[in-house]
């Protein structure tokens, strides 16, 4: 399961900018009543750190790095 994958992703730059949101917020951990365990708290933290370094990728390669720092600031 460690080994390395590369993966070719041909999407549109509005579905990487979701998929970058999506795994952006589940980083972050979400505040509600549910207690059901969460997945994110049994994980590493540096597989955490990775899977952000993969979204913070697929924005530069698509050129999307500095609309999302944009939509950020709204």
């Amino acid at each position: 399961m460690n080994e390395n994958v590369k993966i070719n992703l041909q999407t549109t730059r509005k579905n990487l900018l979701l998929l970058h949101k999506v795994v952006e917020r589940g980083l972050r951990g979400k505040d509600t009543e549910d207690k059901s365990v969460n997945i994110l708290d049994i994980i590493q933290p540096e597989v955490l750190q990775e899977l952000g370094a993969i979204a913070i990728e697929l924005l530069d390669k698509s050129g999307l790095a500095e609309m999302n720092e944009k939509l950020k600031s709204f």
